[in-house]
């Protein structure tokens, strides 16, 4: 069976015709024939009429795979099933084994069938994410509303986006409020609500409202193009096991293929020697059973089809797995690394207290300093404290040099010197100050050379966090965390989530040698994750054995250089799919044992000459194993949510 084969509509057709043909043929020859004429027996089939309905039969239940077998055979491939299946059942023929023939064809057919099914319900959680896709988009142009190609969008463009709409690109609210479905990202059937400023991603559905929105992203970067990218891609980055099956199909068929016709030679000389006495059928019957039985349909399809089954639930939970190579990489899992922010933390930084050191300079004014300094900046505090002054307050024009590093930023407005940034910055800077001992995180602010004041900034813990860290180490998975932040924020964060070992005050890449060296403290073949949200967590996603992003609101650079992607920043689904994981590589070992050991079980018996087996247990060993490895494979689902 060829993995992943749409069968058409004629061919569909025709295989319900053979199978009903087949019941006729079988009944009339086993149960009507021999009571009707004298001396009939099913073994010897001997009326012309009834060779000639069985043929028939036969035509309408494998034309599909002669022809297949053929077209082949034109382009060089040759040991493959359908020319397997074609050469057994011919031969079976001309032995007079009609009805075996037929029913090897006949269960070929309804393996066929079962795959085409189970296969395309597991891609159809898959590619029916292509529907989250928006056809057109309402531009507003010059006050008039028209309909245009998402496409065609660009940054700064204004849409409105109406009850019923999808969200044709990634875009800030401007105007009115909206409840968004995200399920098609997230995974989840809880709404969104959006107002003014709030971010709004293609792929979510307006289920009640109207909202102006500014583009943000075009098309090509929006969210929604990223996911069928990743989705359709997955495919591409084949597991071991996979690549295994492969090359083990590669040389497996063609070997038992030669034996079988070894087997039929000796047999037959064995015969005309006189060594055995043994007809023609019993001499050729172990080479049809090798010939069936070697086909390897339930390794290269059943291996694969459990990754594609485990793929497709992940992404109906909101989480995408780029490729099958990566779930086989979680079940080995001995270490997860966290970034904090964004991850441990939700990265939404809430302003504490401020504190002035000079009389001139008060909350307000030190605020506004800081809010000017980090105006060019992406970073959550960067956003926090200019969220917190007022953008539209903020005159980049009285901005005439600005000065920005990984720890802090300086602006010239007026001829006068201002800056923010850490302790660290300070330093660079030559400004004397102490350090303030606090659990958040504490912004210096200074004019010239003076240290004139600070802020506190505190970062929300996700509640979920601890009990996700717990769920982790019980599956005997260590827990470390890596961040920019201050040894004390990074104690106080990890003590309250139970995470003992963790490293602060990293630049990005000291973050990178930081997982090289926790990687080489690993057991043997024991793989490392990293999750994380910013943009200079690219690197550290990029190099680690698997890099989750978080991916609500994670930046491009995480999302791209991650292998999986949490859609909805819903940590607690870590464990759930580790799970998943190993649930899948516990499936495709079971298929790949059973499947070898039935068939090298019938394959051992067929060497002997005495009591062969019908060719029926050939069958089983090929098609009725694949039909059982198949199912099987679909056992690959994602933990159901526990009921607390």
């Amino acid at each position: 069976m060829s993995a992943g084969s749409q069968l058409n509509k004629l061919t569909m057709i025709s295989k319900i015709i053979g199978i009903v043909l087949w019941v006729i043929s079988f009944a009339l020859n086993y149960v009507v024939l021999p009571k009707v004429i004298s001396g009939y027996t099913a073994e010897r089939i001997n009326l012309w009429w009834m060779i000639a309905f069985i043929a028939i039969t036969y035509l309408f239940l494998g034309w599909d795979v002669l022809l297949g077998a053929a077209k082949n055979i034109m382009h060089g491939k040759i040991f493959d099933e359908k020319f397997l299946m074609s050469i057994a059942t011919i031969t079976a023929f001309v032995i007079g084994s009609y009805i075996e023939a037929c029913s090897v064809m006949l269960f070929y057919s309804v393996g066929e069938i079962i795959q085409d099914r189970v296969v395309g319900k597991s891609k159809k959680s898959i590619t029916s994410l292509i529907d989250i896709r928006a056809n057109i988009a309402r531009q507003l142009i010059d006050g008039r509303e028209i309909e245009v190609d998402p496409m065609s969008l660009i940054v700064g463009d204004t849409i409105i986006i109406k009850t019923g709409d999808k969200v044709p690109v990634d875009s800030v609210v401007t105007s009115g409020a909206a409840s968004l479905d995200t399920s098609a990202l997230t995974g989840e059937s809880k709404y969104q609500e959006v107002k003014i400023h709030d971010k709004v991603l293609s792929g979510s559905v307006n289920k009640s409202g109207t909202i102006f929105a500014t583009v943000e992203k075009i098309y090509n970067d929006s969210m929604v193009n990223k996911i069928l990218d990743l989705v359709q891609n997955a495919s591409a980055n084949k597991s071991r096991s996979e690549q295994f099956v492969t090359r083990f199909a590669k040389y497996y068929t063609p070997i038992v293929c030669g034996l079988s016709i070894l087997i039929v030679i000796t047999s037959l000389i064995f015969r005309w020697t006189g060594v055995t006495d043994t007809t023609l059928k019993e001499a050729v019957y172990p080479g049809l059973i090798f010939l069936v039985v070697s086909c390897p349909c339930a390794l290269v399809l059943s291996v694969p089809l459990a990754y594609l089954a485990a793929i497709g639930n992940a992404s109906k939970h909101g989480i995408l797995i780029k490729g099958s190579n990566y779930l086989e990489q979680l079940d080995k899992a001995k270490e997860i690394v966290f970034d904090k922010t964004g991850t441990i933390t939700k990265g939404n930084f809430a302003i504490k207290r401020i504190v002035s050191l000079a009389p001139e300079f008060d909350e307000d004014k030190l605020l506004k300093i800081a809010a000017y300094c980090e105006i060019a900046s992406n970073h959550p505090i960067a956003n926090a404290l200019v969220s917190a002054y007022g953008k539209d307050k903020i005159d980049i024009n009285n901005i005439s040099d600005r000065e920005v590093s990984k720890s802090g930023a300086s602006v010239l407005i007026d001829g006068v010197k201002y800056g923010a940034g850490n302790l660290r910055y300070l330093k660079s800077q030559h400004v004397k100050s102490t350090e303030v001992q606090s659990n958040g995180l504490v912004v210096y602010v200074f004019t010239d050379t003076t240290y004139i004041g600070y802020i506190v900034l505190e970062d929300e813990v996700r509640h979920e966090i601890s009990d996700t860290i717990l769920k982790l180490k019980n599956m005997g998975v260590g827990v470390a965390l890596l961040t920019g932040d201050s040894k004390e924020i990074a104690k106080a964060v990890c003590n309250g989530v139970g995470i003992e070992k963790y490293y602060a005050e990293l630049n990005p890449i000291e973050k990178v040698n930081k997982l090289k060296k926790l990687h080489r403290q690993l057991p043997p073949k024991g793989t490392q994750v990293y999750v994380g949200d910013g943009v200079n967590d690219s690197p550290v996603l990029a190099i680690a054995d698997v890099g989750i992003a978080m991916g609500g609101y994670g930046s491009d650079a995480a999302i791209e250089s991650s292998d999986i992607v949490l859609m909805n920043d819903e940590i607690t689904k870590l464990p759930d799919v580790i799970k998943l994981a190993k649930q899948t590589k516990k499936i495709v070992l079971e298929n790949i044992i059973f499947a070898l050991s039935v068939k090298f079980i019938v394959l051992f018996i067929a060497l002997f000459p005495v009591n062969f087996p019908l060719l029926w247990g050939a069958v089983f060993a090929d098609v009725g194993v694949s039909i059982i490895a198949i199912i099987n494979s679909m056992r690959a689902r994602f933990p159901k949510k526990e009921v607390r």
